[in-house]
């Protein structure tokens, strides 16, 4: 693209006899004049006192006090006479005056294009300080939004800590009461001594699973993914789990019913931390499933083309509130049942669960069209190339299956 000198040389090129005859068209012109000259003629006019003013005003005090009879005034002095004189004599005669002591000289088109150039560098200049402003904005946006971030996971672990000091500090309350009163209390009677000795062990118990649970929270935390390393029989996984529970279910006499449907043998994870998912979920469902009249189904299936496999466990108690679908998920969240009251446990169970599930790969959620109790979906990634095991029934042994991936060397 031609600049503004290679545009005027080109049309002086191309009509030089225009550029000849007409040259002051295609000139810019500037006024030239002594210092000596403004000052004397300002003085006639407004007074020797009020022109050092505004020499000294506008060419500064060392400029002024060193000039002499060849000292040239800036463009902007000129200026400033001139609007000094017009408020006097009149803008007419002002130009008049300066005419007589001003020369004209032509702007050479190299000096123009200079100053197109600083303009340039300038508007340059501009534009990259605007964008340098955009960005500290961007990066302020952003380290405000870190810090705010920062303050809400300082607030998240002082609730945490308070959270977990007080629900050790209820056990250990009770424990040591109870250990004073036998402690102070020889001749207590046996069956009173038995009874505290038995809320003795259940509370240590319940220290020993709460203490457990928070540095489980914490190993989960500390690693983005726990998936990956091992190859686990799921459909075996959950049978051996579902079998563990089956005496509890005897005891309350609940039906725990398996439902397998083409169901893939094989995802990524840690067994014990899968196998942890399905005895927190299937024992809720037990806490929370009716004596004598209560039924929990266990459906496992698997899509091959979305590349999932699905664990259902739905129950036939009091369900789950709208309102609470993901509030049971939060750390230390359990909900009061009317009759019951508030179920024994930490409230750590649910939250442990979908950090392993989402450490799998998966994903853990309350089946929202699921009405006749509560519903928990569980999808965890379908290990690429792994088998389908054809319908089973619910009452067949899944849980002697091998263990081994199709064409395991191991």
């Amino acid at each position: 693209k031609p600049n503004a000198l290679e545009l005027s040389q080109a049309d002086f090129f191309v009509d030089h006899e225009k550029m000849r005859g007409q040259r002051t068209t295609y000139e810019t012109r500037r006024r030239r004049a002594l210092v000596v000259d403004l000052e004397r003629i300002m003085g006639r006019f407004v007074g020797a006192a009020r022109a050092r003013v505004l020499l000294r005003d506008q060419m500064g005090k060392q400029a002024f006090a060193s000039r002499d009879k060849t000292t040239v005034a800036s463009p902007p002095l000129i200026t400033a006479v001139e609007q000094l004189l017009a408020g006097v004599v009149g803008t007419a005669s002002a130009q008049v005056l300066l005419k007589g002591i001003t020369k004209e000289d032509p702007i050479k088109l190299e000096e123009v294009v200079t100053i197109l150039r600083q303009t340039q560098e300038a508007v340059r200049y501009g534009r990259e300080l605007k964008k340098q402003q955009r960005e500290l904005q961007r990066v302020t946006t952003q380290l405000r939004a870190a810090n705010q971030q920062l303050r809400e996971l300082d607030e998240l672990k002082a609730e945490f800590i308070s959270t977990v000091t007080h629900e050790l500090r209820t056990p250990i309350t009770s424990i040591t009461s109870l250990a004073r009163i036998l402690l102070d209390n020889e001749d207590l009677a046996p069956a009173k001594r038995s009874t505290f000795l038995q809320i003795i062990v259940s509370e240590s118990q319940r220290l020993s699973r709460l203490v457990t649970q928070v540095l489980d929270i914490e190993k989960l935390e500390n690693h983005q993914r726990t998936g990956g390393s091992e190859l686990v029989d799921f459909t075996a996984l959950t049978n051996r789990a579902i079998d563990s529970l089956q005496h509890l279910a005897e005891e309350k006499n609940i039906r725990l019913e398996r439902n397998y449907r083409e169901a893939s043998r094989w995802v990524q994870g840690p067994s014990d931390r899968l196998t942890q998912v399905i005895i927190n979920l299937v024992g809720n469902a037990l806490k929370f499933t009716p004596p004598q009249t209560g039924h929990i189904d266990i459906h496992l299936r698997s899509d091959q083309e979305a590349g999932l496999v699905s664990l259902r466990i739905r129950d036939n108690g009091p369900g789950i509130p709208a309102d609470k679908r993901e509030l049971i998920f939060d750390r230390f969240t359990q909900i009061s049942d009317a009759q019951q009251g508030k179920p024994e446990g930490s409230g750590l169970g649910l939250y442990i669960t979908r950090t392993i599930i989402e450490n799998c790969g998966g994903s853990l959620n309350v089946e929202t069209d699921y009405t006749e109790g509560a519903g928990f979906l569980v999808l965890l990634p379908l290990r690429a190339g792994a088998a389908i095991l054809p319908e089973q029934n619910p009452s067949a042994d899944s849980s002697t299956a091998s263990s081994k991936p199709p064409n395991s060397k191991k």
